[in-house]
């Protein structure tokens, strides 16, 4: 009897090891950490209960906090990379069943400004010669934890750093909207002055500036200052991409400033989505006047800059305001040569082409 026992026991303990062993191996199969950089106006709070580092009160003007902070994807296996592209990236594969007691290959952390640059800069210039800088400013009412964790999915998509600049959006709220519009446009100078820090070390032609709905307001103000600022000069270097996606941006304002914002960049591109329930709802907010990513009335001015190349992708996301991010690297990594493209692109009209 007591042999039978001890058998059955011992059968037991081994298929409960196994069992630990598979689920171990498949939680680090699963998981994947991106430690991703950012810069932002918003203040510390470091609320453990909801996982926020930043909250909703935005420092005072001209003042950011930088830092970095791991975010695990779940359902991104790092072996299925084999790319090169990530070195020196720092991402790792938490393994086991108490992920929290291994170390991360970058600590979160804070920085200085310099230290901040600094580590970008190291990253950038070590890494592949085709790698960009992805510098990604979010949307309207994403918070801290949101944001960071679309800017982790961008990195893993592009398997090129991102560098996030998050500014003090609100959540939704009934009041979400103007509060956004007024904070955006209180830290649209805060942004120019740090894209100008950033690039006296890392060169334009290594950066790709990605903005999504209202951040891309801080892109198009800023590009516009700085063409005001160096116009003059023929040899300023320009950003290797500048992507308007899903843009909560005046269309007719724009097309007034397509050429003095091309000006700061090799390549200019907008995406296109008539069907964007954000951007209609803000249309409607902002007195009927065309939206840049939904150009319904627009379409033909912007074209006729010669400036921009527009994708329209409604047949991709139609009635979708997210941020279409397998094709933003379509765009980004086709220009680097040897890149599969995921879906097709359909020339339309000259500057217009269609994703599908």
């Amino acid at each position: 009897m007591n042999n039978k026992f001890l058998e059955y026991f011992g059968q037991s303990l081994i298929l409960s090891l196994l069992f630990l062993v598979f689920c171990s191996q498949a939680y680090a199969q699963d998981k994947l950490a991106i430690p991703v950089y950012f810069v932002t106006d918003r203040a510390l709070v470091s609320n453990a209960s909801t996982g926020e580092d930043y909250g909703d009160t935005q420092l005072d003007q001209g003042k950011v906090n930088f830092g970095v902070k791991n975010i695990v994807l779940v359902g991104k296996d790092i072996a299925s990379s084999g790319s090169d592209r990530i070195t020196g990236l720092g991402w790792w594969a938490p393994s086991g069943i108490a992920p929290a007691n291994q170390r991360p290959v970058v600590p979160n952390s804070t920085f200085t400004e310099d230290d901040m640059i600094s580590k970008i800069t190291e990253i950038v210039l070590s890494g592949d010669s085709k790698r960009p800088l992805i510098l990604f400013v979010h949307g309207c009412c994403q918070p801290f934890k949101d944001s960071i964790e679309t800017a982790a999915n961008l990195e893993r998509a592009f398997e090129a750093p991102v560098l996030l600049y998050s500014w003090c959006s609100i959540g939704p709220t009934e009041r979400e909207y103007r509060e956004n519009e007024l904070r955006q446009r209180g830290g649209s100078g805060t942004f120019y002055n740090f894209l100008s820090r950033l690039e006296a070390k890392v060169p334009p032609e290594k950066i790709v500036i990605v903005a999504h709905s209202m951040g891309n307001r801080f892109v198009h103000e800023a590009l516009k200052t700085r063409q005001w600022n160096r116009g003059s000069n023929s040899a300023c270097p320009k950003f290797r991409d500048v992507i308007f996606a899903c843009a909560d941006v005046n269309a007719g304002d724009f097309a007034k400033d397509e050429h003095n914002i091309a000006f700061s960049c090799d390549r200019l591109v907008i995406t296109k989505n008539n069907t964007d329930p954000a951007l209609m709802l803000s249309k409607v907010q902002r007195g009927f006047y065309d939206r840049l990513g939904a150009p319904i009335f627009s379409l033909n001015r912007l074209l006729a800059g010669n400036d921009a190349e527009v994708y329209d992708i409604e047949n991709l996301y139609r009635g979708d305001h997210k941020l279409p991010i397998p094709v933003l690297v379509d765009l980004v990594r086709n220009r680097e040569g040897g890149w599969q493209r995921k879906y097709g692109y359909f020339q339309k009209k000259p500057h217009l082409i269609e994703v599908r």
